[in-house]
């Protein structure tokens, strides 16, 4: 496992007691690359542990999932979490994601989340 970094992103719960988690990690010395894996509640042990379901993103295909993503929370009128900008675009500063210049700055927390998310990437 030398060589190896996982990363928690966030950690969204789930009405089951488990929860969704984007990762960042790297395997066997791989390029970094970002995860949604869903966990579950073991309830013999009270733990949480990966399940089957996972969705592995390379870096090049982040931007195109992210507009997706977007355009599904806009037409489903899905609010954005408090204190989030409004455009998921937002939540990263990826290179390949770029941030149109029509967007309202962002405040002192969500820059220091951003710097937070590129010392990760």
């Amino acid at each position: 496992m030398s060589g190896d970094m996982e990363h928690i992103v966030a950690a969204i719960p789930r009405p089951d007691g488990g929860e969704l988690r984007v990762l960042r990690r790297t395997f066997r010395g791989s390029a970094p690359f970002t995860q949604l894996h869903r966990y579950y509640l073991d309830e013999e042990t009270d733990e949480l542990k990966p399940g089957k379901q996972c969705v592995t993103l390379r870096d090049d295909q982040l931007g195109a999932v992210i507009d997706a993503l977007g355009k599904i929370a806009r037409k489903v009128g899905t609010p954005a979490p408090a204190g989030r900008p409004q455009s998921p675009r937002r939540q990263t500063s990826l290179p390949h994601v770029p941030r149109s210049a029509a967007e309202p700055e962002r405040t002192a927390a969500e820059e220091a989340e951003l710097r937070e998310l590129e010392a990760i990437f």
